[in-house]
């Protein structure tokens, strides 16, 4: 791996989803057994965290700040900001801002902060840093290591979903209730089971009845195309975040026109009149009576 991504330590980039795969990363240990394949292994690309305890050194934070300085006390926000300080919550005075004022106003900010002279960061030698990224791309053609550019195929498993499973006696693969293995792919599965070795099975997040593909734990492919066989519950990732009996729950109860109203009776036979008030008896065992008195 030639080309290394210097990333902040947070969850987010050292996760599985960015550092998947990877040797190290900086959380939870070192990887063991079959791991999900982040997009820098996919991509090729090395991985280095920065050192926790010191955010001021990082340009991602320090550029953070820049811009919600500008940003968020800019006169476009004036009334729609809550404040810098922590645990800062909007107020019944806070006035919301258009969607699309919002993404004008950060696309005007992001390239004057890009098109900005005078940078004193780590080679930066006064240059702006789109002129840092300009000259960069340039002196990489100049040596023969032109850009690369992501391919079709790097770019497909790159959306793909990953989790290690296990193949069944039958030569499927099970993941959130669907099963997936058919005649087709069936023999090249049926080398996996029984042997303790989970696979990695990858998945479209927007459609799970699409067929998946499948790799070993030394990163080979073993078979695409493996189509489902049975159906969970869940046709997607977001099926699984927001279910269909969670958005239901959320709606009760429903709600009724101002004009509307309900009223509820109590049946007959709950009224009080109509219940026992007598004290129920409490069976004791003559030993127990006796002790009493």
């Amino acid at each position: 791996m030639n080309a290394v991504i210097y990333t902040d330590n947070g969850s987010a980039f050292a996760g599985h989803l960015v550092a998947g795969g990877m040797p190290h990363r900086f959380r939870n240990g070192a990887a063991s057994g079959v791991q999900p394949m982040g997009i820098c292994k996919i991509m090729g690309i090395g991985t280095r965290f920065a050192l926790p305890k010191n955010a001021q050194a990082k340009i991602a934070e320090r550029t953070f700040a820049a811009l919600s300085r500008v940003v968020d006390d800019g006169p476009e926000f004036k009334v729609a900001h809550a404040g810098h300080a922590p645990g800062a919550s909007p107020t019944p005075k806070v006035v919301p801002i258009p969607i699309e004022e919002t993404k004008a106003v950060l696309s005007r900010e992001v390239a004057r902060h890009n098109r900005e002279p005078g940078r004193r960061s780590q080679g930066a030698r006064g240059r702006s840093y789109e002129g840092m990224l300009r000259d960069g791309l340039a002196e990489r053609e100049q040596i023969g290591r032109p850009v690369r550019r992501a391919s079709a195929e790097q770019l497909y498993l790159s959306g793909l979903i990953w989790k290690p499973v296990a193949v069944d006696r039958f030569g499927r693969v099970a993941a959130n209730g669907w099963q997936y293995g058919g005649p087709e792919t069936q023999e090249a599965l049926l080398g996996f089971h029984g042997t303790g070795r989970r696979i990695l099975l990858g998945r479209d997040p927007d459609d799970f009845n699409a067929p998946a593909i499948a790799f070993d734990d030394a990163g080979s492919l073993i078979c695409r195309g493996i189509n489902p066989v049975k159906r969970g519950p869940y046709a997607s990732v977001d099926g699984i975040r927001v279910p269909p009996a969670t958005e239901r729950r959320r709606a009760w109860p429903p709600t009724l026109p101002r004009t509307q109203t309900t009223t509820w009776t109590m049946p007959q036979w709950a009224q009080p009149s109509r219940l026992s008030t007598r004290r129920p008896r409490v069976m004791m065992h003559r030993r127990h009576r006796r002790a009493r008195l």
